[in-house]
């Protein structure tokens, strides 16, 4: 069944701009973008996300792009994984313990990370994440190999991105421990003058092709 979005958000405390927009937000960034018309017609190969609160207060005065995708033989990139978070995990790790017993083809293909991330929910009842506000990921590799679980996530009961707004940041850890292996994630730091929450009266034009 569907989820019912007239459902009572009293005891919900997160809420942005509109009854479900932020969660709405969520789900579009773990299912939703890539079978996007806007991706999928004009067939890009690789989505970079760049949230809208963040800025560059620096001219970028060389070509950074060439670091990163595609150029780059991995699947995915992201800047910092130093997370944690308690708030709105809520059933998440249960959840995904449930989907790997319904799936079982699916092997875990990074286990340090995926036994990290359960070491912290069982002694902290803390979920790892990726700070996801900016990254890079392949398209093919988003609409193929995680498709089934990211659907799992938003599309299915208990419809956790809405009850309990489950975030895209600990659910791409998550994707990424399970289905991809370590060669096909890199870290790498921002652009210099890159800043999430920008304080920047006047934030600088990037004129760089990304």
């Amino acid at each position: 069944d569907g989820f019912d979005p007239t459902m009572n958000l009293s005891d919900h405390k997160f809420q942005k701009r509109s009854k479900w927009g932020y969660q709405q937000m969520i789900r579009f960034w773990i299912s939703q973008i890539w079978f996007h018309p806007s991706i999928t017609q004009p067939n890009f190969t690789t989505i970079m996300r760049l949230d809208s609160d963040a800025c560059f207060t620096r001219q970028l005065k060389y070509s950074y792009p060439d670091l990163w995708l595609p150029a780059l033989p991995h699947d995915y990139v992201y800047w910092s994984s130093l997370g944690l978070e308690k708030s709105f995990v809520t059933g998440l790790w249960n959840y995904t313990q449930a989907y790997l017993r319904s799936n079982n083809d699916v092997k875990i293909q990074n286990p340090d990370n995926f036994n990290m991330a359960q070491h912290f929910w069982d002694t902290k009842q803390e979920m790892f994440l990726f700070y996801n506000n900016f990254e890079v990921s392949r398209v093919s590799w988003m609409q193929n190999e995680a498709r089934h679980w990211h659907n799992y996530i938003t599309e299915d009961p208990p419809h956790g991105v809405f009850r309990y707004r489950w975030g895209d940041a600990p659910v791409r850890f998550l994707t990424m421990a399970m289905f991809a292996n370590a060669s096909q994630v890199y870290q790498k730091k921002a652009p210099l003058g890159y800043q999430h929450r920008c304080k920047q009266s006047k934030k600088v034009s990037v004129h760089n092709s990304w």
